[in-house]
């Protein structure tokens, strides 16, 4: 009985609808529970000056604070379309800054110099996905479908919305680089940049959204869906370890630990990240840390570390390059039948960096695992 008042309130709810609001996540809980829990954990309903310690470090600093210009709207809180100024403490800045809806919504991006812009469809009742096996249907609107003398009823589509499976930036991956591609300072320098050397088999969604357990719909069953809570460094990081190669070979003195980035991007693109690989040799059951590599970026004005916002140039980069591989000394002290422990990590926040901004928030700050190799040469 409560599934068919159910099925005719999302009747009446379809029938009524004309414009699906950006922040309407809650209502896609109802058919996308498993989805809608990830999305709650990922960074895109925390994307906010309140709810991301990183981004309201540098936000509190940013110059632009003073003038009450909040020009990080276009990408960290672009749900709350009543957003004037200052960003205020709301229910969507709390919950939904980038909703399900605002991604669902991307029809195709422009691309700009200074960095590029989502182009949201006009229809208003009608939402993007992806799905191979209906790639030219546009327009996929709600029904039941009978088989064996109507014994058999399966649904389709969503009560709440039409669908529409051709937008192939949903498939290349695309779709993300609204907001992941670049972003330039007011000086014309590039920050933030992601090399997009990407494919269909290899892309944003392949790697950041990779297939996992569960249904994605409670209408359409499945075995498996895209994960929603976005891989990277804040969720399920060891979801994209698979794209980190390690190896211990002989070298031309000693032996060398041989990193592969198989991203199509560098391994942290963020500007305040830290990587290190971590070297360790086991002596009577006691580790000691023989090597540190570090891999960092340092923006710059004039020769000086500088703020995002002030850089001018690249002092350094020391970051895997995508699609690279690099190797690294153990030096001369680690021989032949020795027992090695290599760990590959990051650091949201670089230390140093955090100390500029004063900021103290433990995860950010805490050393995270990407891969280990373990291995007697």
């Amino acid at each position: 009985m409560k599934r068919v008042v159910f099925i005719v309130s999302l009747f009446v709810f379809a029938l009524q609808a004309k414009e699906i609001p950006l922040s309407s996540s809650k209502v896609c809980q109802k058919c996308h529970p498993l989805i809608y829990k990830e999305y709650k954990n990922s960074m895109h309903a925390k994307a906010s000056i309140f709810k991301d310690p990183l981004h309201n470090a540098v936000w509190q600093k940013h110059p632009d604070r003073k003038k009450g210009n909040y020009k990080c709207k276009k990408c960290h809180t672009p749900a709350d379309t009543a957003l004037k100024g200052l960003p205020q403490k709301n229910e969507v800045q709390l919950h939904e800054p980038i909703s399900c809806v605002y991604c669902h919504r991307i029809e195709s991006i422009e691309e700009h110099t200074k960095s590029n812009v989502n182009v949201l469809d006009k229809r208003g009742d009608t939402l993007f996905g992806a799905r191979a096996a209906q790639k030219n249907r546009k327009d996929v609107e709600y029904g039941l479908k009978s088989s064996f003398f109507g014994l058999v009823k399966k649904e389709h589509g969503s009560p709440f919305h039409k669908i529409d499976f051709s937008n192939e930036n949903f498939y290349n991956g695309k779709v993300c680089m609204g907001c992941h591609s670049h972003k330039q300072n007011g000086h014309g320098f590039s920050v933030c940049k992601t090399d997009e050397h990407m494919s269909e088999k290899r892309n944003c969604i392949t790697c950041h959204m990779p297939k996992v357990q569960g249904s994605f719909s409670t209408i359409k069953h499945t075995k498996t869906h895209r994960f929603h809570g976005f891989a990277g460094v804040s969720v399920a990081e060891e979801l994209l370890s698979e794209y980190v190669k390690m190896e211990l070979k002989q070298g031309q003195n000693g032996y060398d630990v041989v990193v592969t980035n198989l991203a199509p991007h560098e391994l942290l693109l963020h500007p305040m990240r830290l990587g290190e690989l971590r070297i360790y040799v086991y002596t009577n059951g006691e580790r000691t840390l023989v090597k540190k590599y570090a891999f960092f970026k340092v923006l710059g004005k004039e020769g000086k570390p500088s703020a995002p916002w002030e850089a001018t140039q690249m002092l350094k980069n020391t970051q895997l390059r995508p699609e690279r591989t690099k190797a690294f000394s153990l030096g001369e002290s680690v021989k032949k039948g020795a027992q090695v422990e290599v760990v590959l990590g990051f650091y949201k926040v670089s230390p140093k960096i955090a100390k500029k901004f004063h900021i103290t928030d433990k995860e950010l700050l805490r050393f995270k695992v990407l891969k280990t190799l373990h291995k007697e040469l």
